[in-house]
């Protein structure tokens, strides 16, 4: 009886389906792959050119926080 039960556990697991494995890419919000605009500011006093560079900084501080966030969702160090 035992080999018999032993036997129809082997059948029974030999005609299970082959597991289907699905790779899935994690999803990237859409506004961290949006690029930064280049600011626009006429630079026509030193003063000017010191706001257009902090602009610049702004937008640089920004890009190098979706890249960050980017890297997190994808599990990069």
């Amino acid at each position: 009886m035992r080999l018999f039960l032993t036997y129809c556990v082997t059948l029974l697991t030999a005609c299970a389906p082959d597991p289907q494995v699905v790779l899935r890419a994690p999803e990237v919000p859409a506004d961290l792959l949006t690029p930064e605009p280049v600011p626009a500011r006429p630079a026509e006093t030193l003063a000017d050119v010191g706001l257009l560079l902090v602009d610049y900084d702004e937008a640089l501080g920004r890009a190098n926080g979706k890249i960050v966030a980017i890297g997190e969702i994808f599990g990069a160090q």
